[in-house]
């Protein structure tokens, strides 16, 4: 059987790896609408994101030829068409998910606001706003709303990669050889992986524990793990993702099987163990940029060794970043 799944679970992986792709939104971009500023500024900034929307590869837009056909067909046109319930009826007509719909406002800079409005029930999904000081500035400004979007709205399968420093205390039967330990920790993750918000996370690192006694010098402890989590929105910028999963701790243990001689000196060896774990995590994540966040992840970890138990409750503070 073991045999049989070194085998298999590559290729099961690879046909598997496909199906996480999920289905794209279609959208459709209306018209930028202006105040205080040349029309001609709007179809720039407008035209800028849609190139821009379009190369994330995170949503199916609807071209520019079809939408012009369309509201030709019915006699409509988007000029005017400048709030919400207005933009929802249009998404219906071009058989889109989502409109984005955005204005330029002209004050002592450039203001860009953008929205992507769900056409099923008119909810705003997103609110983006970018300052431009002048012409020059409107591609970055673009550039900056455009990361958002792609940042809350990918469907597609993407990679993180998360460095972090930790603490573990060793409890129950592990405390009777171990105390404080400390140590760091990395781990890559795939996103959306089965379904939207799904996480994969794997991951290994080391922590080195104190001796419970003088019998032991130090403990070498090296997770290797894998779980599965969900992230769950709790605002824009905060996300908790609960993990649950196993893995093994290879546990490298500096000691002196036979206690002190006489005048209390140690002669340690050091004797490995490997012993199989499951965990529950969870990472409170907080985004600095669209590509960058920083986390704290308290863990709960429970390791079996020969009939006995033990408990390693800890906390990591890192950095993550998606690709």
């Amino acid at each position: 059987m073991e045999t049989l799944m070194k085998k298999f679970l590559p290729a099961f992986l690879l046909i598997l790896f496909p199906f996480t792709v999920l289905a794209k939104d279609r959208v459709a971009i209306l018209d930028f609408q202006t105040y205080n500023c040349p029309q001609s500024v709007a179809r720039v900034v407008g035209q800028m994101t849609n190139s821009r929307i379009f190369e994330t590869k995170v949503f199916t837009l609807v071209e520019r030829e079809e939408m012009e056909a369309i509201l030709r067909e019915m006699s409509l046109q988007q000029t005017g068409c400048t709030d919400s319930s207005c933009a929802v009826q249009m998404g219906k007509l071009l058989s889109a998910n989502k409109i984005l719909t955005g204005t330029v406002l002209k004050m002592d800079t450039f203001n860009i606001a953008v929205k992507v409005i769900n056409v099923e029930n008119g909810k705003v999904e997103g609110s983006y706003r970018s300052e431009a000081m002048n012409a020059a500035d409107f591609e970055p400004a673009v550039l900056s709303i455009v990361e958002k979007v792609r940042y809350d709205f990918r469907n597609e399968l993407y990679l993180s990669i998360a460095a972090s420093a930790g603490y573990r205390k060793a409890l129950g039967d592990y405390s009777g050889i171990a105390d404080n330990g400390y140590g760091g920790s990395i781990h890559a993750g795939l996103h959306n992986f089965l379904f939207k918000g799904g996480v994969l996370s794997m991951g290994t690192g080391f922590f080195t524990f104190e001796g419970a006694d003088g019998a032991i010098d130090s403990i070498l402890a090296i997770p290797v793990t894998a779980g599965f989590g969900y992230s769950l929105n709790i605002s824009r910028n905060i996300h908790i993702i609960p993990i649950f999963g196993t893995g093994i701790h290879a546990n490298l243990m500096n000691h002196d099987p036979d206690n002190a001689d006489q005048y209390g000196n140690y002669e340690y060896t050091r004797e490995v163990f490997i012993d199989p774990v499951i965990f529950l995590q969870c990472d409170v994540e907080m985004t600095i940029t669209p590509f960058v966040q920083l986390f704290l992840s308290p863990s709960y970890t429970i390791m079996f060794e020969k009939g006995k138990t033990g408990q390693i409750p800890g906390l990591d503070g890192g950095i993550r970043l998606t690709f």
